[in-house]
């Protein structure tokens, strides 16, 4: 029988960064809290739309380059057996890491 996959996405990480147990774990979602990125309008135009977008980028390849230990405590605490992170590499290619 398959486990519970999650896959990663914007609003996944937004919830992430609002919670400590998250942010005691993996303090590199605190970027995603900055003041700028609570704003209540619109953010799919705009400049601001696009620092978000390159921050959750950031984030997601931060979240695939976790070592092992890390990558369990992950899966612990979103209660998946399988994590997805889709993000593009360093060349701009899509790139899909998951975790188990």
């Amino acid at each position: 029988m398959a486990g519970k996959v999650v896959v990663v996405e914007d609003a996944l990480i937004a919830s992430m960064a609002k919670n400590a147990q998250f942010l005691s774990q993996f303090p590199f979602l605190r970027i995603a809290r900055t003041p700028g990125n609570q704003k209540r309008c619109c953010r799919k135009a705009g400049p601001d739309a696009k620092r978000l977008q390159g921050i959750y980028a950031g984030i997601r390849i931060a979240l695939a380059s976790l070592n092992t230990e890390k990558a369990t405590k992950l899966r612990e605490l979103l209660g998946a057996e399988q994590v997805v992170i889709k993000y593009r590499d360093y060349r701009g290619k899509p790139a899909e890491r998951i975790l188990r």
